[in-house]
């Protein structure tokens, strides 16, 4: 059998002096445990520390899910952040990828939607289930555009903008502007809310969209994606739902209260504020 290494079993530091005559002894806690009453004691609180830590980051999580659901829809950007940030967040986690799953529409209601992650909104975009309006969808990604293109202030009016500044935020939305249903947008909306950022939009969609205004019958040489479809959900759909796997441990799944909870805070508030 090879040598153990010992550098890495001394998981224990013991600090003794002070300043300059300081030094450090490494010693392995389960001698200490075993030779020590002192470190014996000393250990027992560490740990019960550590156990006391993992319950309150579970209630913690418990009490969002249960009591502040909504809240964590309005800054759904920052909570998925930070549940992936932290691998004990394992409800959250659950939450924010079934949110995804079965509502991803109220992902763009988010107030903080500007701070999602790239990865995230492209494979929102691909969705063909999204309930939300295409000229919405426009909008947020023009938002989140802005926010993530260094030259543009968003305070500034986009008819203030400098031709650089136009062209910074195309190359911004190079990935996501193909996957928008540009062409299911109406007539109104394309003047009111789309044209005043044509410039990033290729050349050919807007002389087909131009092309459709005057003549409606106008076959476009752009490809034309087809509209979104409204995903028929029963009401009783929860937007969190338990893993159906076996394997899957009880700490990894949502409990029937808590899918309770946050689909009646979800359906008292959805339609209120997607509509």
């Amino acid at each position: 059998m090879p040598p153990r290494n010992l550098s890495t079993a001394l998981d224990v530091q013991i600090e003794a002096g002070q300043q300059q005559n300081a030094r450090v002894f490494r010693a392995h806690s389960v001698v200490l445990n075993a030779r020590s009453p002192y470190f014996q004691a000393e250990l027992a609180v560490l740990s019960g520390y550590d156990l006391g830590l993992q319950d309150l980051c579970e209630q913690l999580q418990l009490y969002l899910i249960q009591k502040k659901s909504l809240w964590l829809l309005q800054n759904f950007a920052q909570t998925k952040r930070i549940a992936f940030h932290h691998e004990a967040f394992k409800r959250l986690q659950l939450f924010c990828d079934q949110v995804i799953s079965n509502y991803p529409e109220t992902v763009f209601l988010a107030k903080d939607f500007a701070l999602l992650d790239r990865q995230t909104l492209l494979s929102l975009l691909h969705r063909d289930d999204l309930t939300t309006k295409e000229i919405n969808i426009w909008q947020r990604i023009i938002e989140w555009g802005i926010a993530h293109t260094s030259n543009i202030n968003s305070s500034n009016s986009s008819s203030e903008w400098t031709p650089d500044q136009f062209a910074s935020l195309k190359v911004t939305l190079a990935e996501f502007l193909p996957l928008v249903r540009i062409f299911q947008i109406s007539a109104y909306d394309l003047q009111a809310r789309v044209f005043p950022f044509v410039s990033i939009l290729p050349n050919q969609v807007v002389e087909d969209l131009m092309n459709l205004q005057l003549n409606p019958n106008h076959q476009p040489i752009s490809q034309v994606l087809p509209p979104r479809h409204r995903p028929v959900r029963s009401p009783s759909t929860p937007i969190i739902e338990s893993p159906s796997s076996p394997n899957q441990t009880t700490s990894n799944t949502l409990t029937p209260a808590e899918q309770a909870h946050a689909n009646n805070e979800l359906a008292a508030n959805f339609f209120s504020l997607f509509f």
